[in-house]
Parts: structure tokens; C-alpha cells; sequence
């Protein structure tokens, strides 16, 4: 399958995160939008989608950096960094004492992220270890320094609270007691990048498709103006690893019943939402799923495949709607502890 990558540019704020099935989600109705005279055309989609992960979507991450990771280190080989630091650290600098260790170690775990092109260079390479000791390095050269930097997808990112009055239902207008509620608005000031892998259309048609979504505005508020963005899909070569081991998930996903089922990861349960004309009938609310994050790893096993993730049914009251939960993976090789 050919590989893409499409670069998202933030014109407005946005209600709604790029994660993959909420892309997914967009794509379907632009598709349909799009090809409205050709209303096989989404059909045929996801009878495909049924047979085979022929479509998959990752999230969107700042632009040129993949989820960190799911690998937890030993206590024993956090102590040993910890003491490394200590003896390393100038005589010059303030005494390094674990109270101070530990408010770094609280800043390195909200680092979520690592940069692709290293990661390509090392040949998907990944060493816990090391990238756990350079982070607390450096936050201790900023805190050695009395610096105050932040991280760089921090200073990339605000998010704000925008408040609305709450709509009686019975009667379409104000509520007398004056209720309201927010809603969280994230505004990013840099290019986002996410990836498809995909046989079923070429560039120029994918283009079209996510030129209609920049039109139509993507995730909720859209007519109030958030969620514009400028999208641009071009082809994009990952190159390989030849040492891989186990498998970066970069989706929201769902294992299959052939996933391997050594993992490490994170997960939540989501609460989606239909998009589009479905959006107007009984309800817009989908059934609540329990999904994998993007950033899990999972090994590589005998008698198991490649992670593949699930396309789920039934998760609407409309028969139609499918939850696109494939998982978008990357070989690597993840240098584990010896033990």
C-alpha cells in the first residue's frame, strides 16, 4: 500500500483533537459529499474496509515528531540514572538531590514525544534508557542554568474555555436561570502531521477529498468558524528497519484477535459522535468504545501477526456507522533492559 503524509495547517482554534478515527470520520462524509451522484462510491469504501485494513489513518502529531514510546523503565534503572546525573553534574552547580530529581522526572514524563527524523537516522531504533537520561540531562542543564523553558509542544499550544448558553429543548431559546456551559477551544500555531496508507485511491483524488474537508471545516463549531485548517496530502517513505522487534502504534485502535498480545500502552474509553446528515436523526451519540492510543508498542511474537486493529460495527443505532480502528503501526526496535 502506498504511503502518505498529510500536513494540517490551524487557521482557526479547533474543538475537536485529528485523531485517526475522527479523521476517518471526515473522510467518509467528504467522500460522500464529493462523489454525491456516485453514492456507491463510500459504500464500495467500506465493503473494502470490511474485507481488509485497505484505508488506515494515524492521529495527527506536531509536525515531525511521533508519540513516545509505551515502555516502562525498572525503578532499579531509574535509580542508576538518577546517580549517573549526580556524579556527572559540576562541581559548580547547586547540590542535585532527589527532591529536585523528582520534579524533573514529573517534566521529562510530560515529554510525550520524540522526533521522526532521529528516529529514522538510529533505523527505528528506540532505547528507552537513553532517551529517558538525555531529557533528565537536559532539564537538569536548564535548572543548573535557572532557566525556565518549556517544552517546545507547549509553547506550540494553548487551549482556552469558551462559554455558551445552555438551550432549553422544549422551547429553542435561553434558559430563564441564565445557565451556561464551556466548551475547551485548542489553538496550535505550528503544521500538524498525520499518515495514510491506502491502495484504494491515488494522490489526486485524496487531495480533493481533504481540500473538501478544509472547505467544510473539521470536528465540532464548525459554523461558528473553528476547525479550518489548510490540508495538504503528499507521498512519504518511512524506510525500514531492519532489526524490528515490535511495532509503534500511531492510531487510535482496537486489537484484533492476530494482534500480539505482549504490549505496553495507554488507553481511555472514547464517547464519538456521527458527523455529516447523521448527525441530525435519532442521535448524534455513538456507543462508548475502550481504545488503545496511539504510542503503544506491541512485540513481536511467534504465531501472531502484525498489529491490525478492527473495523467495529454497531456502534450507532444506524446500521451504516463503523469505527474505523485499524492500527497505523511503524516497525521498530525497542532496546529492552537486561535483566
Amino acid at each position: 500500500m502506498a504511503s502518505y503524509k498529510i500536513t494540517w495547517k490551524p487557521l482557526s482554534g479547533f474543538s475537536t483533537p485529528l485523531d485517526s478515527d475522527s479523521i476517518f470520520g471526515h473522510f467518509c462524509w467528504a467522500l460522500n459529499y464529493l462523489y454525491e451522484d456516485e453514492q456507491k462510491k463510500l459504500e464500495e469504501m467500506l465493503t473494502e474496509l470490511e474485507k481488509r485494513p485497505a484505508l488506515i489513518f494515524s492521529s495527527a502529531f506536531p509536525a515531525g515528531k511521533l508519540p513516545k514510546p509505551v515502555f516502562p523503565l525498572s525503578q532499579n534503572n531509574i535509580s542508576k540514572i538518577w546517580q549517573k546525573l549526580i556524579e556527572d553534574s559540576p562541581p559548580s552547580s547547586k547540590k542535585i538531590d532527589e527532591k529536585i530529581l523528582y520534579t524533573l522526572n514529573k517534566k521529562v514524563k510530560k515529554n510525550r514525544f520524540i522526533e521522526r527524523d532521529m528516529l529514522k537516522q538510529k533505523s527505528f531504533e528506540y532505547d528507552p534508557e537513553e532517551f529517558y537520561y538525555l531529557n533528565m540531562k537536559k532539564e537538569l542543564h536548564n535548572y543548573n542554568e535557572s532557566l525556565n523553558i518549556p517544552y517546545e509542544e507547549q509553547e506550540k499550544t494553548a487551549s482556552t474555555l469558551e462559554f455558551h448558553n445552555r438551550i432549553d429543548r422544549l422551547t429553542g431559546t435561553t434558559i430563564p436561570s441564565g445557565d451556561v456551559f464551556v466548551s475547551p477551544i485548542n489553538f496550535y500555531n505550528k503544521e500538524m502531521e498525520s499518515y495514510l496508507e491506502t491502495d484504494l485511491y491515488e494522490l489526486e483524488e485524496l487531495q480533493k477529498v481533504f481540500n473538501l474537508i478544509s472547505m467544510l471545516g473539521f470536528g465540532k463549531d464548525k459554523h461558528t468558524g473553528k476547525g479550518r485548517f489548510e490540508i495538504k496530502v503528499e507521498p512519504f517513505d518511512w524506510g525500514e528497519c531492519s532489526l524490528c522487534n515490535a511495532y509503534l502504534n500511531l492510531s487510535n485502535m482496537i486489537p484484533a484477535e492476530s494482534d500480539p498480545i505482549r504490549a505496553f500502552y495507554e488507553s481511555k474509553t472514547k464517547f464519538a459522535k456521527v458527523g455529516g446528515d447523521f448527525a441530525l436523526e435519532e442521535t448524534p451519540f455513538k456507543y462508548p468504545l475502550y481504545i488503545i492510543l496511539p504510542g503503544a508498542v506491541f512485540f513481536a511474537q511467534e504465531g501472531y501477526s502484525r498489529p491490525k486493529g478492527s473495523l467495529i460495527p454497531n456502534v450507532h443505532p444506524h446500521s451504516k456507522v463503523v469505527q474505523n480502528l485499524y492500527s497505523y503501526n511503524l516497525p521498530i526496535f525497542i532496546k529492552e533492559e537486561q535483566l
